[in-house]
């Protein structure tokens, strides 16, 4: 009730402020006309004194009688015309102040009823952003991350009809047989972490990356501790556990500059629902990275979205998902006017384009994924299954897309 009171209270003030021109009617007007008028009658007088005191001589009190006379006649005729045209019916003047009122009222209260939440309360920014951390302060940690992504292949894990595959892990045991010899060889695990990450084996790697670090003691590197954060995120499916986020602070407590901690640390904040905070630290990324930085695509990828949400800009050299043409209005009425085989096969054909250009020239995850959900609906659950592994080859070692890309998958039904 008390808002209602309060927001009426300023509407009423509001409306009256606006309709106060309609309620004074024609009086302002005739009171300047005759202003004027006064004005320039002192003005002729004041160039009769100062040419009887010698100030001015009689041509110049001559021209300025003539400007000031064509302007008092002017003065006069408007002040004629205000008298004239009278001011406006009361009647009229009253119908369109209750008019102009009730609907500036009216439609202020049902816009919004429609709209609005009068019976909420407060919510300042400072709560809510305190109720976000809040939350991801209680969010699971990795050992409940992990357990959910039990049974499902590891980020970047080779498909099985890889014939190269057998080698490659005939290798990683030979090498994890050596390094089993030498278990002081910091270099030898560091290999070896790497190498399983490679094959998928997830907490072997972190394993033998943790005693790397162990072993590097004060010489530890702000990489080392990027890429024990980046293969607990990624043995996570891509989410950022409390474990995980403590690692990237610590990678950055040792090398500020690390990139990977950093788009990491931008992962995380975007995962706690602050854009705000992603967004700084992904462009201030972007804008120290050279040309040919590795992490490039993901952040052109990722920024987008964060600046989105908070309404920023991107560096010119980002193109936006929003900015791909779309089908446009007449594309849309062809389309509802085509029978189902019609439509099928417009389908089947963008998906084919698609294909081919994935093939080609590669393209974003988001693209990917889009191809492998369209092979799902399109029931060729085979190829969107080659399309998967593959993609998972392409953006391996990339958290971010092998989440979206898992999630589109799952949709298609040739992911667990």
């Amino acid at each position: 009730m008390g808002f209602w009171l309060i927001s009426g209270a300023l509407t009423l003030v509001t409306v009256l402020l606006l309709l106060r021109p309609l309620l004074r009617g024609r009086g302002m007007a005739r009171a300047r006309a005759a202003y004027d008028l006064d004005i320039y009658r002192d003005q002729l007088r004041e160039i009769e004194s100062d040419l009887a005191r010698g100030v001015v001589t009689e041509a110049e009190a001559e021209t300025s009688r003539a400007e000031i006379s064509r302007r008092l006649l002017a003065a006069a005729a408007e002040a004629e015309r205000a008298e004239a045209a009278g001011p406006a019916p009361v009647a009229a003047t009253r119908f369109a102040v209750a008019a102009v009122a009730l609907l500036m009222i009216g439609g202020g209260y049902g816009v919004y009823s429609a709209i609005g939440a009068p019976d909420q309360p407060d919510l300042p920014r400072a709560a809510r952003l305190a109720e976000l951390d809040a939350a991801w302060a209680a969010r699971p940690d990795q050992a409940a991350a992990e357990a959910e992504m039990a049974g499902r292949p590891s980020p970047g894990t080779p498909p099985e009809d890889d014939p190269r595959l057998a080698e490659y892990r005939a290798l990683v045991d030979q090498v994890a047989a050596i390094v089993a010899e030498r278990p002081n060889d910091r270099d030898g695990h560091r290999l070896l972490a790497s190498a399983l990450a490679r094959l998928g084996r997830l907490e072997e790697a972190r394993a033998a990356l943790d005693r790397a670090i162990v072993l590097a003691g004060p010489e530890v590197t702000g990489a080392e501790l990027a890429t024990r954060a980046e293969l607990m995120i990624q043995a996570a499916g891509g989410y950022v556990s409390p474990e995980a986020e403590a690692a990237i602070e610590e990678a950055l407590s040792v090398d500020p500059e690390e990139p990977a901690a950093r788009y990491y640390q931008g992962l995380a904040m975007a995962q706690a629902q602050r854009p705000d905070r992603a967004y700084a630290i992904w462009l201030a990324l972007y804008r120290d990275s050279g040309p040919d930085a590795p992490w490039l695509p993901a952040l052109r990828r990722d920024l987008p979205s964060v600046a989105a949400a908070i309404s920023m800009p991107l560096p010119d050299d980002i193109t936006t998902a929003a900015t791909r043409p779309g089908p446009s209005a007449a594309d849309i009425a062809a389309a509802e006017a085509m029978t189902v085989e019609e439509r099928a096969a417009m389908v089947r054909s963008m998906v084919e384009r698609r294909a081919s250009k994935l093939a080609e020239v590669g393209g974003p995850p988001v693209e990917w994924a889009e191809l492998i959900r369209a092979l799902g609906v399109l029931e060729e659950r085979g190829r969107a299954s080659a399309i998967w592994r593959e993609a998972q080859e392409v953006f391996a070692g990339d958290p971010g897309a092998l989440a979206l890309l898992r999630a589109a998958a799952r949709e298609a039904e040739v992911a667990n």
